[in-house]
């Protein structure tokens, strides 16, 4: 069995002296050159996540930009409609003679224009205007097409009355 040492084995018990000092603490890096690698560490860090703000900059603006176009389009469609269908400005409500008589297609036309300028206007950025642009497009000949429908019916009914009308005078 083990046995613990005596206190005559252990020597004397340690008395302490002022002899003693404390070591200087040093502050330098045992490897030269690890600030300047740890600066140009930071630096690659900081560059990858300027990068990384400008894709996530640059995808807020194209959805920024696609809700304000998108935004117009629907303004665009609803004058669209109101020229078409509304009761005071529609086309739809011209009929016979009255639709023949009147340029329609460059008074629409002139119209149209002018109601897409003052929404162009109301976009923030060129990127958006060629949106609306590409959009409005569409919409415009959607809208010549069913004018010209109506013009081309209107003129039929037109003929058609007058037909009977000098049909039924040279009775």
């Amino acid at each position: 069995m083990a046995r613990l040492p005596t206190a005559e084995e252990l020597g004397q018990r340690p008395a302490p002296s002022g002899q003693g000092s404390i070591s200087r603490l040093q502050l330098s890096t045992p490897r030269r050159g690890i600030e300047e690698q740890a600066d140009i560490q930071f630096g690659k860090v900081t560059q990858d996540l300027g990068g990384t703000l400008m894709v996530l900059a640059a995808k807020q603006k194209a959805k920024t930009d696609e809700v304000q176009t998108q935004e117009a389009y629907a303004k665009y469609q609803d004058s669209t409609l109101d020229l078409e269908y509304g009761k005071e400005n529609g086309f739809i409500n011209i009929r016979g003679g009255d639709a023949v008589k009147q340029p329609l297609l460059e008074d629409y036309r002139e119209k149209r224009k002018v109601i897409a300028g003052q929404i162009r206007d109301g976009l923030a950025n060129d990127d958006q205007r060629v949106a609306f642009d590409r959009q409005a497009g569409i919409v415009d000949r959607q809208f010549d097409a069913r004018l010209y429908r109506h013009v081309g019916e209107e003129t039929q009914n037109y003929q058609k009355s007058v037909s009977e009308g000098v049909m039924a005078t040279e009775r």
